[in-house]
């Protein structure tokens, strides 16, 4: 049988600066975020928590780059005293046969330390131990420690048309030791597990205890500062309506919950659609899952956040929550 569906309260609230889109959010302080757009530009907004109306939009950091053949891939992850903002500027270019080509460059990361106002601002040098540039690479911050896993890469122009390469990999950045010679240490993941670990298809994540875990259909899959793999099977296997091709879009914990976003990748004439799409609590103490109603608009969930211990934010492609 089936779970029973719970409800979520949502309001619709804009975000939008002009033609500014924030793909990521993240919490910066109580009742206030961080949302960093495409072209890395960061701006720190303040919700009113009773009406969530914007009450105040500072920039925190201007556009990284500009014109139509850079893009910037911002990831913004938090922890209770740190917010941190991962960037990867992409060269888009046209080769000879018209096929567009995207080369990554070393990412960038800057801590954004909401009690002092600091900013620390880390770049790749010249010989330094530092994660490979990558897509699609997760992030979380766990133990005051910035966790780079999994991601791929594209083979040069020279090489067999799609062919990629998937880092199987882990890189941990201390955040209470930032000026380091070596900032970055690499992890190896020494697991049969570790292949689906990083895989690309992989969206959701979020930090569990000293933890980053992913998850990938019914089950959840996770990783330790040290390396160490584990899976946990069956973490929906109660719900028979959840197959192995569901996709889960984005996780955010909510106190001991995890509030998981997915999609079901349909099927139609034309092609692939979004499918349908579900929202589940998932408890990380008691292993319990609790089924909510969909949210109210059918959009692929891009990112989420806490705004204050009973509010969440949602950003989907069309709108923001």
């Amino acid at each position: 049988m089936a779970p029973k569906k719970w409800y979520l309260s949502c309001r619709e609230i804009n975000l939008g600066r002009g033609r500014v889109e924030y793909p990521t959010v993240a919490t910066y302080y109580h009742n206030t975020i961080l949302a960093a757009s495409s072209l890395g530009q960061v701006d720190r907004f303040t919700v009113d928590p009773a009406t969530l109306a914007v009450t105040d939009v500072v920039q925190l950091m201007a556009p990284l780059v500009g014109g139509v053949n850079r893009v910037v891939h911002p990831v913004l992850v938090s922890d209770t005293n740190t917010t941190v903002l991962v960037t990867t500027i992409v060269l888009v270019q046209r080769l000879p046969n018209g096929v567009r080509d995207y080369t990554p460059s070393p990412l960038e990361v800057r801590v954004f330390y909401p009690d002092s106002g600091v900013k620390r601002h880390l770049v790749y040098s010249e010989g330094a131990k530092w994660p490979q540039p990558r897509f699609l690479y997760s992030t979380a911050v766990v133990n005051e420690t910035l966790v780079v896993l999994g991601g791929f890469n594209r083979g040069s122009a020279a090489d067999v048309p799609g062919d990629r390469r998937v880092y199987q990999d882990m890189w941990c950045l201390d955040l209470q030791h930032l000026d380091s010679t070596d900032p970055w240490r690499v992890v190896a993941l020494k697991s049969r597990l570790a292949q689906e670990l990083c895989s690309p298809k992989l969206r959701a994540s979020s930090n569990m205890g000293d933890s980053i875990s992913r998850f990938y259909g019914p089950h959840s899959i996770s990783v330790s500062l040290s390396g160490t793999v584990a899976l946990t099977p069956g973490v929906m296997i109660d719900d028979p309506t959840i197959p192995r091709r569901l996709n889960w879009d984005f996780a955010v914990n909510v106190g001991p919950f995890t509030c998981l976003f997915g999609s079901v990748i349909g099927h139609t004439l034309e092609g692939e659609d979004e499918g349908t799409h579900c929202v589940y609590m998932y408890d990380r103490v008691s292993g319990d899952t609790t089924l909510y109603e969909p949210l109210p608009f059918p959009y692929q969930v891009i990112s989420a956040c806490m705004l204050n211990p009973t509010t969440m934010l949602v950003v989907q492609e069309e709108r923001t929550l």
